[in-house]
């Protein structure tokens, strides 16, 4: 029997699908060298943060539990009711530190500066026009205090997801908690034209405890895909000065091998 199918509609929500397995397919992954590495930023700065693309909460939470105050941006309504449904369980005292906000990165305003902003776990790569990532710079300028440190992360893509398209069955798999069913994520990648545009289909598939695919959903997303030199200029051209360049969230040096591009800012002073 064929699995019941379905394929999130266009809309102005590309993460409304997504929302719905986000949490539970990075906690099965164990991906979490960008969340320990965010919340020791934040400890280490000591000031209130703002997030811009804050989603379901996956750094946001852990800096609030840390003793950190937080404000979240994302322009996802379906990931911030994920997030309002996790903070529902935590302590008043976590829930005091965090306020949010439902707006684009680009052009929302918040009324206050921040001596951190952060745009964690490729949030920039979503911005696919240039204006659109000078937009999103100077907003940050615009929350940033004077001496306010500015941190972000993008991919650094291996030369085969540029090569041609890519197919990674069984990505990422766990089971239902209370059942004996498993959710499987696969993920498709296909280099557009430009080179510089990565399509991302993702596709979940409810499977019985005999591997049968009961239920199936399917959404895509694209992603900007930046060089060193793309960011070292734009940076600049912006008024920042980069303080730290690294190719991981271990901190390594960035260097052929590496996986991500991190980098810690500050506006260039007058």
């Amino acid at each position: 029997m064929s699995p019941k199918r379905a394929a999130e509609p266009a809309g102005v929500d590309p993460y409304a699908l997504m929302a719905r397995f986000y949490d539970a397919d990075y906690q099965a992954a164990g991906h979490v060298e960008d969340v320990e590495f965010y919340s020791s930023l934040a400890e280490e700065m000591g000031e209130p943060v703002l997030e811009m693309g804050c989603g379901s909460g996956r750094n946001l939470l852990p800096i609030a539990r840390s003793g950190v105050a937080i404000h979240g941006i994302d322009s996802s309504p379906a990931m911030l009711r994920a997030l309002r449904t996790r903070m529902s369980a935590e302590p008043s005292q976590v829930r005091r530190r965090v306020r949010l906000t439902q707006g684009d990165i680009r052009s929302t305003r918040v009324g206050k500066r921040y001596g951190l902003v952060t745009a964690p776990f490729r949030v920039a790569q979503h911005l696919l026009d240039l204006d659109d990532r000078r937009a999103w710079l100077r907003n940050v300028a615009r929350h940033l205090k004077p001496a306010g440190a500015f941190c972000f992360d993008v991919l650094r893509p291996a030369r085969d997801l540029l090569s041609g398209p890519q197919h990674e069955a069984g990505a990422i798999e766990r089971v239902i908690p209370g059942t004996s069913q498993a959710v499987v994520r696969s993920v498709s990648t296909r280099p557009r034209d430009d080179s510089v545009t990565l399509e991302v289909n993702y596709t979940w598939q409810v499977r019985s405890a005999g591997g049968a695919a009961l239920e199936e959903w399917r959404t895509s997303l694209l992603f900007h895909l930046y060089t060193r030199s793309e960011l070292e200029v734009l940076l600049a051209e912006e008024g920042f000065e980069i303080r730290a360049y690294w190719g991981s969230f271990a901190l390594e040096p960035f260097g052929a091998d590496s996986t991500d591009h991190v980098i810690l800012c500050r506006r260039r002073a007058d």
